[in-house]
């Protein structure tokens, strides 16, 4: 059985140790048995998509505060500052944990036989690691830091040395104008893409629930 690479488990945790558990009684035809699988389906992986939704609203709400305040400062206060930093450590925290129920979903997949299965639990894990991606633009989302990681890295260090935090070519952006294209793209992170993707979290998640309640 694999284990999570790492002891973060704020977020994924609850599910993690569903999947493990239920990985010798998800064969069982019993009543007993599906009574269990239907039991840990609302103590484990219902809790965990609340918790998912939870970050899905802060997302939103944070997005367009930074947006609403990026527009209002030319050299944005320190309080903002303070924002950014904070959003960031929670979002490390985020991608770490979302690192390990990924890593674990994948091999425990392999395991199961009946396709119905396979697909709902692959496609679920998809849906999760492919809303992260709004701010991650590739795949490979615990090798490479996002676009608004970098940022917020450069924008501090910009803040500190008495310089404007527009002034620059930002890596993470790449583009010329980096107050301009941030704006866009929190705009249009907390308007469709999050919401979007969110769409296909849910959708994913309905299909867990009904196999694991059949």
């Amino acid at each position: 059985m694999v284990e999570p690479a790492s002891s973060s488990s704020v977020i994924f945790g609850p599910m993690l140790r569903a999947f493990t558990w239920l990985y010798d009684t998800w064969r069982s035809k019993s009543r007993e048995a599906l009574e269990e699988r239907r039991r840990a389906y609302s103590q484990h992986f219902e809790p965990a998509y609340k918790r998912l939704e939870t970050i899905h609203t802060n997302y939103l709400t944070s997005f367009h505060k930074f947006y609403d305040l990026c527009r209002k400062f030319e050299t944005p206060p320190l309080d903002l500052l303070h924002q950014f930093q904070q959003f960031g450590m929670e979002y490390a925290t985020w991608r770490e944990d979302l690192r390990n129920f990924s890593m674990v979903t994948r091999e425990l997949v392999k395991s199961f036989r009946r396709p119905d299965e396979k697909e709902a639990i692959e496609a679920f894990r998809e849906a999760v690691v492919d809303y992260f991606n709004v701010s991650i633009p590739s795949r490979e989302f615990h090798h490479w830091p996002s676009w608004f990681t970098d940022f917020i890295r450069d924008f501090e260090t910009h803040v500190r040395e008495g310089r404007s935090p527009w002034d620059a070519e930002y890596r993470g952006i790449e583009a010329k104008d980096p107050k301009g294209t941030f704006i866009m793209r929190l705009r249009a992170a907390y308007e469709s893409e999050l919401p979007a993707k969110w769409s296909a979290v849910a959708a994913a998640k309905a299909k867990v629930q009904a196999v694991f309640n059949k």
